[in-house]
């Protein structure tokens, strides 16, 4: 990948990753509650889920066998009732705590959770691997395969993933030590939580669509004539 491409191929990511989301409304929540640096750990845990997502979208561009439909489909579903336990949280902490950008003690065990939120919310999102199934072909030369190349493909990712996560928990941050005292942010806060908890329950309902459909559509989501039964 030249230079030039690589340039189109990173502003092209970082367009999509830093548009409202899941994802950034986790960014900016943690942001109100830990401060920048204590949301490091969320964003750490972003990163590595875009990477897992990224990888598998690659592995599934280099293989010829067709991935069933339905996978995505409980992937989603999963993925959406994760989001809606995030969202209601994030709905009970605004409600329940003073917000302010002072977070709470760092220690390990907290890290570990927030990393683990941030994996989960982004894991779970089958439409970011079709949005790299999508992107990849547009920028990956046929038999490129060698170190530089996937440095390439995958290094700015890193960044993209990295820097959106961060400017929304920056956000967060300001905004609490501006408004962490008020309603104001406490609603907004809760609002977010709702954001996430909402599309969590309009992701699960279209999972559950796309799984009566794909169902419908395979031989053996049809059910077989009893034995016995007069053929037409």
């Amino acid at each position: 990948m030249d230079t030039t491409a690589l340039v189109i191929y990173t502003i092209t990511a970082l367009s999509v990753a830093i548009l409202p989301g899941p994802s950034m409304a986790l960014a900016f929540a943690h942001g109100t509650r830990f401060g920048i640096l204590g949301t490091l750990p969320t964003a750490l845990g972003n990163v590595v889920a875009t990477l897992l997502q990224a990888g598998a979208a690659y592995v599934a561009l280099r293989t010829v066998t067709a991935i069933d439909p339905r996978v995505f489909v409980v992937t989603q579903g999963v993925g959406a009732v994760v989001l809606m336990v995030i969202g209601i949280s994030l709905v009970r902490t605004a409600l329940r705590t003073r917000l302010t950008a002072d977070g709470v003690p760092s220690v390990a065990a907290e890290r570990r959770r927030r990393f683990l939120t941030g994996v989960l919310i982004t894991v779970f999102n089958p439409k970011a691997v079709l949005f790299f199934i999508a992107l990849f072909p547009q920028f990956v030369e046929p038999g490129a395969g060698e170190a530089a190349d996937l440095a390439a493909l995958f290094l700015p990712l890193v960044g993209v993933a990295l820097v959106s996560f961060m400017a929304y928990a920056a956000f967060g941050t300001a905004s609490a030590r501006l408004f962490g005292r008020s309603r104001l942010m406490r609603g907004l806060l809760a609002a977010v939580g709702a954001l996430v908890t909402a599309t969590g329950l309009v992701g699960l309902l279209d999972a559950l669509r796309d799984w009566v459909g794909a169902e419908a559509a395979t031989p053996w989501g049809r059910q077989s004539p009893r034995v016995g039964a007069p053929s037409a």
